[in-house]
């Protein structure tokens, strides 16, 4: 008797995304679920040997470690189809992690430079605005160190704000007096950033051949002008501002 052949299903490419999409959420929420369980097994082990001094500073860590995850997982959420219900944050939330910023001082520093990175990401104006003007101001007290800029520049995305800091002081219809090159110059970011952007540069440059395939003509012309604009920022930032 002859085999029956398998009759292969022809699906959609709206089928196929959702497939992806739901596979995507799948395998987040499980690598989510096993961070959650390494995390508080090495909690476990560590508090074994705390003292109450220490043991307050390990709580407040893990607090912002967790905040931080919180914030990224809602952003994530939000980017695998750009719904903004899902990155809607409650008032309370928003408060809270603009009161975080309060933390910004040696000991929580990493932490800090983490939570701040994604405020700038955020799909939350408050949030965007907040870190923005929390950079600004450390920037006018003079040069500070230079371990929050590699640690964002060395993350899959660099938010738009962020450049703008980076530029020359211009008026900006957002934020205002912008632009803090001076300021950065002088701790060193010719030096120490350029080939962290020149590695975005090349990035963004995929992006837009990818962009070009889009065949949703509208969201296709959206995303060819803004990976355009992102790339010009960051030769402007390349061959203008910090130049060696």
């Amino acid at each position: 008797m002859a085999r029956e052949k398998k009759v292969r299903i022809q699906r959609t490419p709206e089928e196929i995304a959702q497939l992806r999409k739901e596979r995507a959420e799948k395998k987040a929420r499980r690598q989510a679920e096993i961070a959650r369980q390494l995390a508080e097994e090495q909690e476990n082990i560590v508090h074994q040997a705390l003292t109450s001094k220490q043991e307050n500073r390990w709580e407040v860590k893990r607090r912002l470690e967790a905040r931080h995850d919180y914030l990224r997982g809602r952003r994530k959420a939000y980017l695998l189809d750009r719904d903004l219900d899902k990155a809607k944050l409650e008032e309370t939330e928003i408060n809270e992690f603009i009161g975080l910023l309060d933390y910004w001082f040696k000991e929580y520093e990493e932490s800090i430079q983490k939570i701040l990175t994604e405020m700038l990401k955020y799909p939350e104006p408050r949030l965007n605005d907040a870190a923005y003007r929390f950079l600004s101001n450390l920037l006018e007290k003079g040069p500070m160190g230079m371990s929050f800029w590699v640690y964002a520049w060395n993350r899959e995305f660099v938010p738009n704000d962020l450049m703008e800091i980076m530029d020359e002081r211009h008026l900006s219809p957002k934020h205002g007096l912008t632009g803090y090159a001076k300021e950065l110059r002088e701790s060193c970011a010719h030096i120490i950033l350029p080939r962290e952007i020149k590695k975005h540069l090349l990035w963004e440059e995929e992006r837009l051949e990818a962009a070009k395939q889009i065949t949703d003509e509208i969201k296709r012309e959206k995303q060819i002008a803004r990976v355009t604009a992102r790339i010009q920022k960051m030769k402007h930032l390349i061959n203008d501002v910090y130049v060696r």
